[in-house]
Formats: structure tokens, C-alpha cells, sequence
């Protein structure tokens, strides 16, 4: 079933009036009071347009059998099966894995980084260290070594 709630939620978290979404999604505000109340529920072509306009999966609105007549052939949304959940779990696990392997290839760059940056910070500060023993001798040599 169409969750009409949910609907009314969104709408009205994007600030729209009943009959502004109406003209968004191609119909009229009493159609979309009648979805948001209970009253009626929308076709299958609605719901693709209202999960297009707010970026939501055409499930995302609880459908559970909303049916659609087009050319005498009823269509109806359906669950996913066990095979296509287990497929989809199995497809993100292997994203995470694929992105945790990327931030690890990260951290080592970085930490590579980091020994370079502290190789530079010694170099830099025997480099100060030499160049004050040079001023110092510079120093002496002009006093005549006194």
C-alpha cells in the first residue's frame, strides 16, 4: 500500500502546497489529498514521477500491490525476491570492500607523506644548525679569532 504519509512529509518538508505538487508531478492538488489521506491510491506511473521529483526508489513509498492498467496489461510492483536482496547485500559488500581498500592505500600514501615531511623538518633544521655554526665561525674569524 502506498504510504500517503510519507508523501504529505516530503511535500511539505520542501514547503510545497497540495496543489503546487499536484503541478509538479502533472496532476491536480484533490489527487494528491486523496494519496496523502488514504483516499485513493496512486498508479504506478504516479509513483515513478513522485520518486523521480523527490529522488526516492519507487519503494521508498511502502508499495506493497499498486497495480497499473496501460494497454490492457496490469503491471504490479513487487518485492524483491530473497536472490535479488542476497545479490544487491553481496554487490555493496563488495563496494565496502573495495572502498575500505582504497582508504587504506590512502593512509599508507599519507603516512608516507608524513616521513617525507619529517625527513625535510631535519633537513631544514640541520640545515639552520650548520648554517648558525657557520655564523659563528664567521663571527670569530672577523674578531681576528678572539
Amino acid at each position: 500500500m502506498f504510504n500517503g504519509s510519507l508523501l504529505k512529509q516530503r511535500r511539505t518538508e520542501r514547503e510545497l502546497s497540495i496543489g503546487a505538487m499536484g503541478e509538479c508531478i502533472g496532476t491536480t492538488g484533490a489527487v494528491i489529498w486523496r494519496w496523502e489521506t488514504g483516499k485513493s491510491q496512486p498508479r504506478v506511473e504516479s509513483i515513478r514521477k513522485l520518486s523521480a521529483y523527490f529522488g526516492v526508489k519507487d519503494d521508498y513509498w511502502d508499495i506493497s500491490e499498486v497495480k497499473s492498467v496501460t494497454s490492457s496489461s496490469e503491471k504490479v510492483l513487487r518485492t524483491p525476491s530473497k536472490f535479488e536482496i542476497t545479490e544487491k547485500v553481496n554487490n555493496l559488500e563488495s563496494l565496502i570492500n573495495d572502498v575500505t581498500n582504497h582508504i587504506e592505500k590512502l593512509n599508507d600514501q599519507i603516512n608516507r607523506l608524513n616521513d617525507e615531511l619529517e625527513t625535510m623538518k631535519l633537513i631544514v633544521d640541520k640545515s639552520n644548525s650548520d648554517n648558525d655554526t657557520l655564523k659563528a665561525l664567521t663571527h670569530l674569524i672577523l674578531k681576528g679569532g678572539k
